[in-house]
């Protein structure tokens, strides 16, 4: 590898060359000197003006400026710091901008979505108003069938009502008329009794009248048979048929015949 020879500018002495020889002596007299050769003269001429330039600007560096060179600094650092300042205020204008935006933004969002939730809402609020309307509707409906409804039912109740009452009615009629069947019944029952009476006292006659019959011969309405000698028994017992008239009435059937005739008018109540 090949060295890199450097060093300060402020340590060089002298700087001179010869023909292609180029020499640089170090303040340090001790130390050896930098020589190099160029490949023509010219290029040492250069380096040589470039070293005499560069020392020129090194030397005016370290001199002490003067007044209207340290104006002109001072104007310069001036500007330099109020275009900083400028820089930076406007930097600080643009981040309050940003902020600003964004904030802007930030509520520009807030107020569109509180925008769609209040539409939101409103249409719920529709929806809502609308349920309710469409209930009272049918409630209304609904309470006009109950009305219509109980109408009908009062309207059947009245009609159930007056046909029970007609049927009561009816039931009166036929309960009366059966009460005067009943009396006429009665009547006849109480005529039956009165002819059954008159027949029981006519057999009581009849009875009586035979037995005197039996005990006066010349008396009796016995007819005699045929043949009388046939009628006589070894014991001296006599028998005889008695006439008797078709139309009197018994008195047990009549009275059967009543007894079945009432149970018939019960049934019938």
């Amino acid at each position: 590898m090949t060295p890199k020879i450097g060093f300060p500018w402020s340590e060089i002495r002298n700087i001179s060359f010869n023909d292609r020889k180029f020499i640089i002596k170090p303040i340090d007299k001790k130390a050896p000197d930098f020589v190099f050769f160029a490949p023509r003269v010219r290029i040492n001429k250069r380096i040589l003006a470039l070293c005499m330039g560069n020392h020129e600007l090194y030397m005016r560096r370290r001199k002490p400026d003067t007044i209207d060179v340290q104006q002109m600094k001072a104007q310069a650092r001036e500007e330099k710091v109020a275009k900083q300042q400028q820089r930076e205020k406007l930097q600080l204008e643009i981040a309050a901008r940003e902020r600003a935006e964004k904030k802007q933004q930030e509520y520009e969002e807030r107020l569109r979505t509180m925008a769609e939730e209040m539409e939101k809402r409103q249409q719920d609020l529709n929806n809502a108003q609308d349920m309710i309307r469409r209930l009272e509707e049918q409630l209304r409906q609904l309470q006009a069938a109950k009305e219509d409804l109980e109408a009908r039912q009062n309207e059947l109740q009245a009609m159930e009502r007056a046909k029970l009452e007609e049927e009561i009615l009816a039931k009166q009629d036929e309960v009366t008329r059966i009460q005067t069947v009943v009396n006429e019944k009665d009547e006849q029952t109480r005529k039956l009794q009165e002819e059954v009476e008159v027949a029981r006292q006519k057999e009581e006659e009849v009875k009586l009248a035979l037995l005197a019959a039996t005990t006066t011969p010349q008396h009796h309405h016995v007819e005699e048979n045929e043949h009388d000698e046939d009628d006589e028994m070894v014991n001296g017992d006599v028998s005889r048929d008695l006439a008797t008239d078709d139309n009197i009435i018994d008195p047990v059937e009549e009275r059967r015949t009543l007894a079945e005739r009432n149970e018939r008018l019960h049934d019938q109540l």
